[in-house]
């Protein structure tokens, strides 16, 4: 019986802890997530011109295929710019967790490499979205690495 049965209720209880913490940095994180972002661009005058051409035009085909792909490309939508988390916070989540770095990798799906550089302030970054996701799956690692113990 020894200590790891008076270890259990301290381990759940620091678990419990961590999870309430996680959520309050989630829901802190949620809030001052900016919406997406998307740069307004006025219509191009040339782009509404060639668009009323292509209505009306009598050309060969290969002709109205470039004009097509270019109409395409000009009026399709810019990509939105989403909210990054911090990778301070991101790494004092994952330190906090307890687990390697090969272990979150394994929770999350992606490679060391990528639990890395995202920890870094000079590397890549995710969205709190895709943090947010991360998260979940690392605090299951977690809690299956806690049974794992115990037994």
């Amino acid at each position: 019986m020894g200590t790891s049965a008076m270890a259990e209720p301290a381990v759940a209880a620091s678990m419990t802890a961590h999870a309430t913490k996680v959520k309050a940095n989630q829901s802190a994180a949620r809030r001052a997530a900016k919406p997406p972002t998307t740069t307004s661009t006025k219509p191009d005058a040339r782009l509404a011109s060639l668009v009323a051409w292509r209505k009306t035009a009598e050309a060969p085909s290969e002709v109205l295929e470039v004009v097509d792909a270019v109409i395409r490309r000009g009026s399709a939508t810019p990509r939105a710019t989403m909210a990054k988390a911090d990778p301070k916070e991101v790494a004092a989540f994952f330190k906090s967790t307890g687990l390697s770095m090969k272990a979150i990798a394994e929770a999350v799906g992606v490679s060391t490499s990528v639990v890395s550089t995202v920890q870094r302030e000079s590397g890549d970054r995710w969205s709190v979205q895709r943090y947010l996701a991360a998260t979940e799956l690392i605090l299951a690692a977690v809690k299956k690495a806690a049974v794992k113990a115990v037994k």
